[in-house]
């Protein structure tokens, strides 16, 4: 195996080897080389100061063409300003876990990564670097993205079956009710009472399979089209499960990337048939706002507290909220909601390209 930890001289340009190690150092170097994730090192500088095998296979570079060199190679130019934050961070001494963002391959192509950083300390505890590990997470977010896909055309498919077969069908059932209604009305016959409650019910039958049919293909091809959805999920929330569900946007948030309100409506539309499905809630409220050049979705519930450890994403429909927000490059964040209840606070740059 050859040596990849090694120490370039900015100033010459030539590789030094570390000191000898002893037995203990070259298991924590074998262990480093062996590792499937991508380990390296930097200076307070950004300057690789170490590179594993596993960093070579995921990003290209090999040892002796990153040492010395600054780890901003592997920043795509839009996440410069996140790179300076990481450092900051790492200043201050604090470990970074698990941070979800894109890196460049030596031949340009964006990569899915998970990091890990933590701190390099000196004799005295002082932070002289940071040691990172980064897991490709590109083959997983494909596989992610497949799958929202294909659920995305069968939610497509399920609403045209609703509106254009069952709908129709109700359509038809709702016509020959009434005809029944009338004929027996006017024979004075005193079923005809019944009848009339039949076209009612068969009518409000028709009203909640249009409102689903619009929630599975929702129509956001123009700037408004995500407030009009999320004002009418609310409305068939309300209708369905007799939860009082509001949609609350006090100035007009306006959107010309249709996927981004896709994504932010679904996000949406989890967070509510979570509450519903679990909270038993009293009251739900969808807000939606520009702040900080960032749009700013919010979904609150009044029902039950979030359970210790729910934070995180663990469960599959959390996980999907999770990376419709990565794939917008913003973030999903449950919380307690005070007094009580559960609060799904989502944030995405703004504003965003247009499709």
């Amino acid at each position: 195996m050859r040596p990849t930890t090694r120490i370039t001289p900015r100033r010459s340009g030539a590789c030094l080897p570390l000191a000898r190690p002893t037995a203990a150092q070259a298991l924590l170097v074998s262990l480093v080389e062996s590792s499937n994730d991508a380990i390296f090192s930097r200076d307070l500088k950004g300057l690789v100061i170490s590179w594993n095998q596993a960093a070579e296979r995921i990003f290209g570079y090999r040892a002796d063409e990153i040492l010395g060199r600054s780890n901003a190679l592997l920043v795509p130019a839009d996440r410069k300003d996140e790179l300076v934050q990481l450092m900051r961070q790492i200043r201050r001494g604090e470990r970074i876990e698990q941070f979800e963002t894109i890196r460049l391959h030596k031949d340009g192509r964006p990569l899915y990564v998970s990091l890990s950083v933590s701190p390099l300390r000196g004799p005295r505890g002082q932070v002289i670097g940071s040691s990172t590990i980064a897991r490709d997470t590109t083959a997983e977010r494909e596989l992610e993205a497949e799958v929202l896909e294909a659920a995305e055309r069968e939610r497509r498919r399920l609403g045209r079956d609703l509106h254009d077969g069952l709908g129709q069908q109700l359509g038809g059932m709702e016509l020959l009710a009434r005809s029944l209604a009338r004929s027996l009305g006017i024979q004075a016959i005193s079923e005809a009472k019944t009848a009339r409650l039949l076209v009612r019910q068969i009518q409000a039958t028709s009203s909640q399979v249009r409102a689903l049919a619009r929630g599975l293909t929702p129509i956001l091809d123009e700037s408004k089209g995500l407030m009009f959805a999320l004002e009418e999920l609310a409305s068939t929330t309300s209708n369905l499960t007799k939860i009082r569900c509001q949609f609350i946007c006090e100035e007009p948030v306006l959107f010309h990337n249709l996927t981004a309100a896709v994504n932010l409506l679904r996000i949406a539309q989890e967070a509510v048939g979570n509450a519903t499905r679990h909270g038993r809630p009293r009251r739900i409220e969808i807000r939606l706002s520009s702040v900080d050049n960032s749009v700013r979705l919010e979904v609150c519930n009044d029902g039950r507290p979030l359970k210790i450890g729910a934070s995180r994403t663990n469960g599959m429909g959390q996980r999907i909220m999770a990376y419709r927000a990565r794939t917008l490059g913003g973030t999903v964040a449950l919380e307690s909601a005070r007094p009580r209840g559960v609060r799904v606070l989502c944030l995405v740059p703004f504003p965003l390209p247009e499709n």
